[in-house]
């Protein structure tokens, strides 16, 4: 099997759609022997964050000199940006390889009458791959929830969630209670477990399943960090949080919105270099944190991909991302008109989006996400029309809208295009514009 029939051979699974429970999990993972039992896991979940806190720890568990592998979903531009192995995505042959193991395992368990999805499939892969490459550490993150999504057949030393918002509340529950109890079954028993919600209801929630699974709880707040000074390229900091007294932190993540997350890697890498050293580390936690968060790289969360005139991609995709994102605008380009570039979902709250985004739009360009799930770009731009009263086009494509806005800057009626909601759209937009004129960036680096 080469790479291209492998691609393949997993996204026809996705016809079996999306099925919560760890059954299939687990049967696929006894046919491989239980690899996850000697594997080191991170577990982390979140409505809104969990990528960048994995891209954070990462970083820092890189700069660590430890082996580091990291699972994610969903992609941007390649299904293989899902596995990688410090910074590295997995090879073509080797996604082959591993996709020819678990094609295996899966006609095994359907013999038996079972039929595991495309995510349960490349989450197996995942768990292969990181144990024939004798990884440290693995940065685990969900793919939906906690406690029926597949990734939660692995026993973690760590659980970080981020926090909880409604999101996927067909599948999860209509209200944050029933979400985080969702959320909290990635708590394992005597762990550590980490959270940056500052909702009294989740927290409580968060701290009885903490009591029953006798794990510890640590609630991170952002005061931790003191905002020292702030560019387009980078922010400074001073850390302040137990008895760790840091001062003159940078890091390449802009947004303010970073803040928080970024106070939660560093008390989870503070922990896991405090109680599971394993040995291999040479050097102090606070200089392995200082260089992770310089060398960080997240594609699409408040990526700016051209400088002049400013080009802003985020994945933001619901009523609580697409609200941080707001303020972060409003922060970062004060009094600046802005071109809104967006696209979202039908089974998204895209009333809410809308009401909360239109007020810090000059324009509105909808566009329509590369998904069977998209949204008409018609009923996306009739919904804000209800709340704004600047223009609203509804017949431009991402490309067209890009064109539109870099060859008419001196008479545009923006200074500034954002362009969000949904990962589908922004990997579409970073891989269409990856050989232009556009400073993108380079995703192929990540590639070889």
């Amino acid at each position: 099997m080469d790479y291209i029939h492998a691609e393949q051979y997993l996204y026809d699974l996705r016809v079996r759609g999306t099925k919560l429970g760890l059954e299939n999990t687990r049967r696929l993972l006894a046919t491989i022997n239980n690899p996850q039992n000697e594997l080191v896991f991170i577990h982390i979940a979140g409505t809104n964050g969990k990528g960048s806190v994995t891209a954070l720890l990462n970083a820092i568990f890189t700069a660590a000199g430890l082996k580091t592998g990291v699972f994610t979903s969903p992609h941007l531009v390649s299904l293989r940006e899902r596995l990688k192995i410090n910074n590295r995505v997995i090879s073509p042959s080797q996604f082959a390889r591993y996709t020819s193991r678990i094609k295996n395992s899966i006609e095994e368990v359907t013999r038996n009458g079972y039929t595991p999805t495309f995510f349960e499939a490349v989450t197996i892969m995942a768990i292969d791959y990181f144990h024939n490459q004798a990884v440290d550490i693995v940065l685990w993150e969900t793919g939906m929830g906690g406690t029926y999504d597949a990734t939660n057949a692995v026993n973690s030393v760590i659980s970080i969630i981020t926090n909880v918002a409604l999101d996927h509340c067909r599948f999860l529950g209509d209200t944050v209670d029933k979400i985080a109890r969702d959320k909290a079954g990635i708590i394992k028993p005597n762990s550590h477990f980490l959270t940056a919600s500052n909702d009294r209801a989740v927290l409580e929630i968060f701290q009885e399943v903490c009591s029953r699974q006798n794990a510890v709880m640590q609630a991170i707040s952002e005061s931790c960090i003191h905002p020292a000074a702030s560019s387009s390229i980078k922010q400074e900091f001073d850390f302040e949080g137990g008895c760790e007294r840091w001062a003159n932190i940078s890091t390449n993540l802009t947004a303010p919105y970073q803040r928080k997350n970024i106070a939660l890697a560093i008390h989870a890498a503070l922990t896991f270099f405090s109680r599971h050293d394993s040995g291999k580390l040479y050097g102090s936690a606070q200089t392995f944190i200082r260089k992770g968060l310089m060398k960080v790289k997240l594609n699409g969360r408040f990526e700016r991909i051209c400088s002049d005139p400013p080009i802003i991609v985020d994945v933001a995709h619901n009523p609580a991302g697409i609200a941080e994102l707001k303020e972060t605008i409003l922060t970062v380009f004060p009094n600046k008109k802005i071109a809104l570039l967006i696209g979202v979902l039908r089974d998204k709250d895209y009333d809410s989006i809308c009401r909360i985004i239109a007020p810090i739009a000059n324009v509105i360009f909808c566009t329509e996400p590369v998904s069977e799930r998209k949204l008409s770009a018609l009923e996306l731009a009739k919904t804000f029309r209800l709340y704004t009263k600047c223009p609203v086009h509804d017949s431009y494509s991402a490309e067209q809208t890009l064109d539109i806005f870099l060859n008419n800057r001196n008479n545009s009626s923006a200074d500034v295009l954002l362009i969000c909601g949904s990962f589908y759209l922004i990997g579409d937009v970073l891989k269409r514009r990856q050989l232009t004129l556009l400073k993108v960036h380079d995703v192929q680096s990540d590639y070889r």
